[in-house]
């Protein structure tokens, strides 16, 4: 019952959370539930990855390893939106 969301807060690998409004997103009904799992968990890792581990900054350089996998293309996504340079091997 009810619509498939996505949580994006910390603290919330549970199976019931409590989260303002503002971190829950509406997926798309077509979208298997297998799949909208994966598309949380590889940006989640190349955000912690970059914006929490690395501090990435607007102009910095970034190497991005294996770019054609989810990781990568989360990565590439996350650099581009903070305005990194992005060098891949794929």
């Amino acid at each position: 019952p009810g619509d498939m969301v996505m949580v994006s807060a910390r603290g919330t690998i549970a199976s019931k959370v409590t989260v303002a409004a503002g971190n829950v997103l509406p997926l798309d009904s077509s979208l298997p539930m297998k799949e909208a799992a994966c598309v949380s968990s590889v940006y989640t890792t190349a955000y912690h990855a970059l914006i929490d581990l690395c501090r990435l900054r607007k102009g910095d350089r970034v190497l991005v390893h294996a770019a054609a996998g989810g990781v990568g293309h989360a990565a590439i996504s996350v650099c581009r939106y903070i305005g990194a340079q992005v060098f891949a091997t794929v």
